[in-house]
């Protein structure tokens, strides 16, 4: 069984200047164009399952100036993200089967990452992107373990891994910065690698 499909996004976000305060992320567009595709087959208590996706997304920001006198900027990124994943599913009985999945994924930086700067109202902190930020380059591994008594009662077990280089996180910093309306934290948005490791268990 094929499945495949495409997808467009367009956002343009544009600021509305009757607020008479700099905005927390600037004036930009961007179009994603996305493309995938997943193959899955089932032979007996077997079920198999691989996909890929990609996506382009270019990206148009325009800034003002951090430089005196003030003037707009205009600045391009072209992103290409993609994923590919595999699983297989194995069921021992009609009320127990077991899933492995992996998957491998790139993901670009997000416009608040790239270009935050100013004061976040939901966490009380000012949040400062940067431009120079790389994609992620994560993959994962998920061992889940399903089981049921009848259409009343459910159990599921996760085990999952995953590697992320380039990891971008908000990093508070060591200082506190002292604005007009008062003194908040300072958070930047930085990278490193990391792993993440879990367990989760569901009951219904």
């Amino acid at each position: 069984l094929w499945k495949s499909g495409i997808q467009f996004n367009l956002t343009d976000n544009s600021t509305d200047l009757n607020t008479g305060i700099l905005p927390l992320i600037p004036d930009y567009r961007s179009y994603d164009l996305g493309a995938y595709s997943i193959w899955q087959q089932q032979k007996e208590n077997w079920s198999y399952e691989i996909g890929g996706r990609y996506d382009w997304r270019p990206l148009t920001v325009r800034r003002i100036s951090e430089s005196v006198p003030r003037t707009i900027e205009t600045i391009d990124h072209d992103f290409h993200q993609y994923a590919i994943s595999g699983g297989l599913k194995f069921d021992w009985h009609s009320n127990f089967k077991t899933g492995l999945n992996t998957d491998f994924r790139l993901r670009a930086p997000a416009i608040n990452e790239l270009y935050s700067s100013g004061l976040h109202q939901g966490v009380s902190g000012l949040e400062e992107g940067d431009e120079n930020l790389d994609p992620e380059q994560s993959i994962k591994i998920l061992l889940s373990n399903n089981w049921s008594a009848g259409q009343r009662f459910f159990v599921q077990s996760v085990i999952y891994f995953q590697r992320i280089n380039d990891y971008i996180f908000l990093q508070p910093q060591e200082e506190f910065r002292l604005t007009i309306r008062g003194a908040f934290p300072v958070f930047n948005y930085e990278q490193t690698d990391a792993h993440l490791w879990g367990a989760d268990i569901l009951m219904n």
